[in-house]
């Protein structure tokens, strides 16, 4: 157990997953479609841009808008979140900051699948494969961003406006945007979607999201605009994930078009 405890992050979350396929002896079996799309769904997602409506090109405005609006504003945020800090917020944001931690929510979720098979839950099967995926693709997304850009994290003497530019060397100047935040807003946009027939369920998950984001300025480890962009990766990655997990399938004895569900 020591020697689990550690281990780094990375080699925690590898054998999570490693435990997830090892627990399903019949899920490379089953569900060889579900591997292969994540070879066709990296080029949806990351070519997706070139295929925008005008729709798309304005909520992306929108979103880019924002979030340079809100970094203009970073050092005064960050300066009155820590100003105005108190015992019982430093709780809830002690709280809140698990779900945002990849070292618990990927084995967790990995674990719901399992559970799903033994319940014959197909909403949890789900909820575990399509969050999986979000995971990764937002994991490799996050980090793309962060080492291209290396913004300085919330420190004495630090600006907000503190960036290194493209280096990919493993260093402490990784800012932007937020991991947890990233995690968090994956987590949250695929429960959401799963149980998006119960009311309360995507106000609830959105917002942990949110407490989970705010405790990362609350811990002075992000700037405001860092968290921003990292729910905006989790959500549109995870919104794309579950649009792409009902395609259309052409049949050459029906001239027509069916819809099938692969998990």
């Amino acid at each position: 157990m020591l020697f689990f405890i550690k281990m780094t992050q990375k080699y925690r979350i590898a054998i999570g997953l490693v435990l997830f396929f090892l627990c399903c002896p019949s899920f490379a079996q089953k569900n060889t479609s579900y591997l292969k799309s994540y070879v066709t769904d990296a080029d949806d997602i990351y070519f997706s841009p070139l295929t925008w409506d005008r729709t798309d090109i304005l909520k992306s405005i929108g979103v880019i808008s924002l979030t340079a609006g809100l970094y203009f504003q970073d050092q005064k945020i960050f300066n009155f979140v820590k100003k105005t800090q108190s015992p019982w917020r430093t709780k809830l944001s002690n709280f809140s900051d698990n779900f945002g931690d990849a070292i618990w929510v990927v084995p967790s979720v990995a674990s719901l699948y399992v559970f799903g098979s033994l319940f014959d839950d197909s909403k949890l099967k789900t909820l575990s494969l399509n969050t999986l995926k979000s995971l990764f693709f937002s994991g490799i997304t996050t980090h793309m961003v962060r080492y291209s850009v290396h913004r300085k994290r919330p420190k004495p003497n630090v600006s907000y406006a503190d960036w290194e530019g493209p280096d990919f060397t493993y260093h402490s100047h990784l800012s932007f945007p937020s991991g947890h935040s990233t995690v968090a807003w994956t987590l949250a946009t695929n429960v959401a979607q799963v149980y998006r027939q119960s009311p309360w369920v995507p106000y609830a998950t959105y917002t942990l999201a949110s407490l989970t984001s705010f405790s990362r300025i609350d811990h002075g480890h992000h700037w405001p605009s860092d968290v921003l962009a990292g729910a905006w990766v989790g959500h549109f990655i995870s919104k794309k994930i579950h649009g792409f997990s009902i395609r259309p399938s052409a049949s050459a004895q029906f001239r027509g078009m069916t819809i099938s569900m692969k998990f």
